[in-house]
Parts: C-alpha cells; sequence; structure tokens
C-alpha cells in the first residue's frame, strides 16, 4: 500500500480553494476547480467524500 497523504494534502488545498470561492459566490470559478478536483480524484483513488472528511477533521 502506498502513501497517499501527500496526494490527499494537494485535493484538499484545492477543495478549500473551491469552499472558498463558493463562500465569495464566485460560483462559476468554483465549478471550474470542482471539475478539476473531480477529474482528477479517481486517479488519486479518492473521493470527494474523502475530501469531505480530511476537511472535518482539520476543524
Amino acid at each position: 500500500m502506498t502513501n497517499s497523504t501527500p496526494t490527499l494534502l494537494i485535493w484538499l488545498v484545492q477543495y478549500r480553494k473551491y469552499l472558498d470561492l463558493v463562500q465569495q459566490d464566485l460560483h462559476e470559478q468554483a465549478e471550474l476547480v470542482k471539475a478539476e478536483i473531480n477529474e482528477a480524484l479517481p486517479d488519486a483513488e479518492l473521493c470527494w467524500e474523502d475530501l469531505e472528511r480530511a476537511a472535518q477533521n482539520l476543524k
């Protein structure tokens, strides 16, 4: 099993960028970031819920 922590951290940063854009009502830009994340997650063997859980654990 490989260590996926660096990959998770990379996409967690992008997820937080997405949340920040949503909070700023920049929905068009947020959707572009979300699309980028959704495209990459399967290759990283992650899912959207993984990012949500990781973000919750950091609070």
